[in-house]
């Protein structure tokens, strides 16, 4: 078990052993939620949240249009089909 303090401002610091284990980053945000457990006792749980932005999805699908020509030739067959049933 690791401990820290709460200094009089309210903060506390996350240990190293913690910050090298979940890669916490000067900078990073940590989520703190309260749970309460059995016969009233509360627990703290800090998870450190993790953001998907576009670019780390980037090429998520793989070779998964490759059967179709690629994603373009795809994606056209698709909008052409779309003009055809709107039409």
């Amino acid at each position: 078990m690791l401990i820290s303090k709460v200094s009089p401002q309210g903060q506390t610091s996350v240990p190293a052993f913690i910050r090298k284990q979940l890669a916490i980053k000067s900078g990073d945000e940590l989520r703190w939620d309260i749970e309460e457990r059995v016969q009233g006792s509360l627990q703290i749980i800090i998870t450190v949240p993790t953001v998907k932005t576009i670019k780390s999805l980037r090429g998520i699908a793989g070779n998964l249009y490759k059967q179709y020509g690629g994603g373009a030739k795809y994606l056209s067959s698709e909008r052409n089909a779309w003009k055809q049933e709107n039409q």
